[in-house]
This record gives C-alpha cells, sequence and structure tokens, in this order.
C-alpha cells in the first residue's frame, strides 16, 4: 500500500487553547485574533516552511537561508525573510503540504477554498494573511528608505504593493535617491510601477545617472515622450547616459532621440564638441547659469527636417558629419535628404569636395529621378560604387582632374562599364 504524503491541515480550530473563552471575544478583539493568528503560524505554518527551504538549500548551494533557524519573531522583522515565507507558503499549497479543512475531519477541504479559509481560530482568510504580511513587509522597505531620505518614503508611498513580486519591485525603487525618483515620477506620469520591471542592469545605470543634470534634462527634452525610456534596453540606457554626458547635448537631441535604434549613433552623436558660451563684458553680476553651444543644436538648426536622415547613418559617417563646416554642410544639404547610409559609406573614402561634386555630375547626366529615387535603390549603389572606385583609384595615382562633376559626365557617357550598369536603373 502506498504510503500517504504528510501534509498539516489548517481548521477552524488549529492555535486556539481551550483556556480560551469565550470564543466569540478571541475572534472579534484583533489583538486576540493576532494572538491565535501567530500561533498557528508559529507552531504549524513556519515548521513546513522552514523544511521546505531546507530542501531547497540542499539544492542550491550559496543561497543564505532566510526562514531556517530563526523564530516568528525575527522573519516578522525582516522584509526579505517575509518574501521568502510567501513565496514558499504558495509552494506548499501547491504541493498540498498545508491544507485546510474543518475541524474535527481529517479529510482535507477542496482547493478552491484555500483563499478564503480561515487561518485557525483567527478569523483571518488565507487572503487577508498574504495581505497582512505584504503591507508589513511593505513598510519595513519604506522605513528603510524612510531612514535615508524622509521625501524617498513620501514619493514610494503611492507603489502599490499587490502581490509579493511587487515587493522585490518596491527594492528596486528604493535604491534610488529621492530626487531620482521625483524625476521618475514626474516624467512618467506616476507610472513608476513600470519602471521598477526593468531589468537589474538598467536600473542600475539609471540609478547612476545625476538627477538634474541628466534625468531633469532629459525629461525636459523628450517631454510627453519621456515614458518611452522604458522602451530602452540597459545598453542603449547606458549609451544615453555615458554618450550624452552633459544636460546641453540631451537638450540638443531633444525629442529626436527617440528615433535613434542603435546605441553607438548615440554615442557618434555624443562624441561632436561642445563648447562653454563666455559672458557677455559688461553684464549684471551674480553667479548664472553657464550656457553651451553644441555641434548637434547647430547642425540640427543647418538641415531642419533632413537632420533625422543622420539617424540611420553609421556611427563612422556620424563622427564624419560632426566635423564638416557649416559651408560644407549648405553645399551638402540638398542632397542629403536623398541619400542612405549604404550610399554615404560607397562615397565616404573620396574627399568631401570630390563627393559633392560627384551628385552633381549625376545630377547633371541622370536627372532628378535618377537622384530622388533611385540612387539608394541596388542598381544606384552599384552606379555610385563603380564612379568612386574609379575616382579613387585616378586620385591614388594622382591622375584625378580639378573639375570632377565633368568627369563624372564624361564616364555616364562613355565608359563601357558604366553603360551596362546604367541599364539596370
Amino acid at each position: 500500500m502506498a504510503k500517504e504524503r504528510k501534509y498539516v491541515a489548517i481548521t477552524e480550530d488549529t492555535g486556539r487553547a481551550r483556556w480560551q473563552v469565550p470564543d466569540r471575544l478571541w475572534r472579534g478583539v484583533s489583538l486576540l485574533r493576532r494572538m491565535r493568528l501567530r500561533r498557528a503560524l508559529k507552531d504549524h505554518v513556519v515548521p513546513v516552511l522552514q523544511e521546505l527551504e531546507g530542501l531547497y538549500l540542499r539544492d542550491h548551494f550559496g543561497v543564505p537561508p532566510r526562514l531556517v533557524g530563526k523564530s516568528l519573531d525575527r522573519i516578522e522583522k525582516d522584509d526579505v525573510a517575509i518574501e521568502a515565507g510567501l513565496f514558499l507558503f504558495e509552494l506548499a499549497l501547491a504541493e498540498e503540504l498545508i491544507v485546510f479543512g474543518k475541524a474535527g475531519r481529517e479529510k482535507k477541504a477542496g482547493p478552491l477554498k484555500s483563499e478564503t479559509a480561515p487561518v485557525g481560530g483567527c478569523a483571518k482568510s488565507v487572503r487577508a494573511v498574504r495581505r497582512l504580511y505584504l503591507q508589513r513587509a511593505t513598510e519595513i522597505i519604506l522605513n528603510k528608505a524612510g531612514r535615508r531620505d524622509g521625501k524617498l518614503r513620501e514619493y514610494l508611498g503611492n507603489f502599490k504593493v499587490r502581490d509579493v513580486r511587487d515587493l522585490q519591485k518596491l527594492r528596486n525603487l528604493a535604491r534610488f535617491d529621492a530626487l531620482s525618483v521625483r524625476e521618475l515620477n514626474k516624467g512618467l506620469e506616476g507610472s513608476l510601477g513600470k519602471l521598477a520591471e526593468a531589468d537589474e542592469r538598467y536600473l542600475d545605470i539609471l540609478q547612476k545617472c545625476n538627477p538634474v543634470k541628466f534625468l531633469r534634462a532629459l525629461r525636459h527634452a523628450l517631454g510627453s515622450g519621456f515614458p518611452r525610456i522604458l522602451e530602452w534596453d540597459a545598453d542603449f540606457m547606458h549609451a544615453v547616459a555615458e554618450g550624452l554626458e552633459h544636460s546641453a547635448k540631451i537638450t540638443a537631441l531633444g525629442e529626436s532621440l527617440l528615433t535613434i535604434e542603435n546605441p553607438d549613433v548615440v554615442r557618434a552623436f555624443g562624441r561632436w564638441p561642445m563648447k562653454e558660451v563666455p559672458p557677455k563684458p559688461g553684464g549684471q553680476g551674480g553667479k548664472k547659469r553657464k550656457k553651451f553651444n553644441t555641434r548637434i543644436e547647430q547642425v540640427k538648426k543647418l538641415l531642419g527636417a533632413d537632420f533625422n536622415m543622420l539617424f540611420t547613418c553609421s556611427p563612422r559617417i556620424i563622427d564624419e558629419v560632426g566635423g564638416w563646416k557649416n559651408k560644407e554642410i549648405e553645399q551638402f544639404k540638398h542632397y542629403l535628404r536623398h541619400l542612405s547610409n549604404e550610399v554615404m559609406e560607397v562615397m565616404a573614402p573620396l574627399p568631401f569636395n570630390y563627393r559633392v561634386q560627384m551628385l552633381d555630375g549625376m545630377w547633371n547626366k541622370l536627372g532628378r529621378d535618377f537622384i530622388e529615387v533611385r540612387l539608394t535603390e541596388t542598381a544606384g549603389i552599384s552606379v555610385v560604387q563603380s564612379l568612386a572606385t574609379k575616382i579613387g583609384d585616378m586620385q591614388e595615382r594622382g591622375s584625378a582632374p580639378s573639375d570632377i562633376t565633368g568627369l563624372v559626365e564624361g564616364m555616364i557617357d562613355r565608359d563601357e562599364d558604366m553603360a551596362r550598369l546604367m541599364e539596370k536603373v
């Protein structure tokens, strides 16, 4: 005959002593109910959870015990121990190591009754007891945060702990300083709970960011789009925090930052120079906020809506554009909106003025439709590649003419290889 599994049965009599009369009083006064609950937990529930934890630790060496060897009093003062106990309690229920039944019966009650079943003679249900200990663990975490900064406790007090898994989320938020939480809460429009779901590395990066110089600047720059930082992974957040190390760069990129997908592109923009604006002579005394001119802001103004095209370029191209002079950008911006990263990369080995003249030659000979439509197609890129290679070879031999525009027009007219390529365009 198979050996029956041992289980602890919790009934309406569990935790009730014979001398506790009348029973109606003990079920009606909160302090007396609490005494019965703690007796039921201490004598019947905690030993099961400690045994379960011992079995777990046997298979997971290096994990410190949270319940084993501790009294109920000590467990109740440790938010991590309470959390472990709640997790193990769910496991005990699932494995039917703790069951709920009627007084005087050995047969356990049905599993659907466990949530509303009384935890012994305290008149509290399983659901109510779970909520009680969730609240206790929450208060411990908030009190720890409050000892570091009273405002932090105030900000985190609005975070709703509804499940045992929310305790770790609350701890993640409690790692931040009060000013950071304030800025994040404002930017996320009160959705701190979503931030708490981010992975540890993401939160580590965010926690180290300056609340004013980074978080506030980012909040102002992104505006209503700030909650979208929750869509960034840790690598992208690290690129923003590391690459845009000054608030002036964050402000200069503004909401455009939300359209960038490659973290290395963010770092490339971060390498663009910036200069402090010297104070005007004869200005009023007193400490004034420093002002900075960033190359990001200057190029963005020069290119207008075409600035966004750079977000699809490689970091190498963005590094180069950051070093262009204003007059070079003025020369190139007419074409920039029609280019792709592939075209930019093909032309990159050539000197800047060669690239502009090459585009002028294609415009003159092949027309507007080629530049605006076909240039970025596979066949169009092949044409650019062929022209760039031939001009580059001539440059290396020292035989490149000064008029690259005329050279390109002539190649398109007379070059046999180019003629074959043009058949595919």
